[in-house]
C-alpha cells in the first residue's frame, strides 16, 4: 500500500479559463508514503497492545525509497543588494523585511501598523508592551480559505518580538508615508482595497521575472528566510539567540527574553544591515544592468 501510492497521483489546483490555469496532476511524495507507513505501524502497535491482532507488524518491513530533499539557497549580501535595488515595490521592502527579521510571507502580509513600534519610546498595544525600534509578531494572513482573512501563528513559539535597525525602520516609515491605509488597524502592506497585499501576485509579477534576470531561478520569499538563518549564523549568534529570532521552540525559555536580551539580538541585526547597506552603491551598479 505504502509503494502503491507512489504510483499514485493527486489534483492540483482548478482549472481557471480566466487565467489560462488548469489542473494538474501531481505524484505523490516519498514523505507521504513515510507518513501512510507510519500510520499504517501505529494501527497495528495499537491492534497489538489491545491483543485484537497477534502477528508482526507488516508496516515494519517495508522499505522505500530515500527522500529526495530540494537544495536551499541562501543570498550573500551582494547578491540581496542587486535585488533589493532591482525589485519593485512593495516586493523590496517586503525582501528587506523577511531577510532582517527572519518573518515569513504569511507574517508579512499579517502586519498590522500597531504591531511596530519606529519611535524610541514603549508603545503598548492590545495590551502588550513593544520595546522601542522593533516589530511584534502575533498574526498571519492566509488566502487558503474564505479569499483571505487573519489567523493566529502555526506555532506559540512564533509570537515574538524582532528588532529592526534604523535602517530598515526608515524603509517601513517610507511605506508608511506612500499609503493611504497607514491606520492602527490597516496591513502594513495593503493592496489597492486596503487588504494585505497577494503575496502570490507579488511573487509572480516581481519575484520570479527579476529572480529568473538575475540567474536566481530559485528565488522565493522561503529564500529570505534561509538567507537570515544564514547571516545570524555568520555573526555568532549563540543557539538560544537563533533560536528566539527564528522563532524556533526548541528552547523555550528563549521565549523569555527580556530587555538586556532584546538589545543583544538588535546589535546582531544592526551587524547585519551595515553589511547590506554598505554595498548598496557598488551593487547598484551591478544591477543596473538588469533593469
Amino acid at each position: 500500500m505504502c509503494l502503491g501510492l507512489l504510483q499514485k497521483t493527486y489534483t492540483v489546483g482548478k482549472d481557471d479559463p480566466k487565467r489560462n490555469k488548469k489542473a494538474r496532476q501531481v505524484p505523490y511524495s516519498v514523505q507521504a508514503a513515510v507518513h501512510l507507513k507510519n500510520a499504517t505501524s501505529a494501527v497495528f502497535e495499537h491492534a497489538k497492545a489491545h491483543e485484537m491482532y497477534a502477528g508482526e507488524n507488516p508496516a515494519r518491513y517495508v522499505r522505500l525509497p530515500e527522500m529526495r530533499r530540494k537544495q536551499k539557497h541562501s543570498l550573500s549580501h551582494d547578491q540581496m543588494n542587486v535585488l533589493l535595488d532591482a525589485l519593485p515595490s512593495p516586493a523590496a521592502e517586503m525582501a528587506h523585511v523577511s531577510v532582517l527579521t527572519s518573518l515569513n510571507v504569511a507574517e508579512i502580509c499579517g502586519l498590522q501598523w500597531k504591531d511596530i513600534n519606529l519611535t524610541n519610546d514603549w508603545a503598548v498595544v492590545d495590551g502588550e508592551p513593544i520595546d522601542p525600534i522593533s516589530i511584534l509578531v502575533v498574526r498571519q494572513w492566509s488566502t487558503r480559505k474564505g479569499g483571505g482573512a487573519y489567523h493566529t501563528l502555526k506555532a506559540e513559539s512564533r509570537r515574538r518580538k524582532e528588532p529592526i535597525d534604523a535602517e530598515l525602520a526608515a524603509v517601513l516609515r517610507g511605506v508608511a508615508s506612500r499609503s493611504k491605509f497607514a491606520g492602527l488597524q490597516d496591513p502594513v502592506f495593503a493592496s489597492s482595497t486596503g487588504r494585505p497585499v497577494d503575496a502570490h501576485n507579488v511573487f509572480n509579477r516581481a519575484l520570479k521575472p527579476i529572480g529568473e534576470k538575475l540567474g536566481m531561478p530559485w528565488l522565493g520569499w522561503h529564500v529570505f528566510r534561509h538567507t537570515y538563518t544564514s547571516w545570524v549564523r555568520q555573526e555568532a549568534a549563540s543557539p538560544a539567540e537563533q533560536m528566539a529570532m527564528l522563532g524556533h521552540s526548541d528552547i523555550r525559555m528563549t521565549m523569555h527574553y527580556g530587555q538586556q536580551d532584546l538589545d543583544r539580538r538588535r546589535a546582531i541585526v544592526e551587524q547585519m544591515s551595515a553589511k547590506l547597506t554598505s554595498k548598496r552603491t557598488i551593487a547598484a551598479t551591478v544591477a543596473g544592468s538588469v533593469h
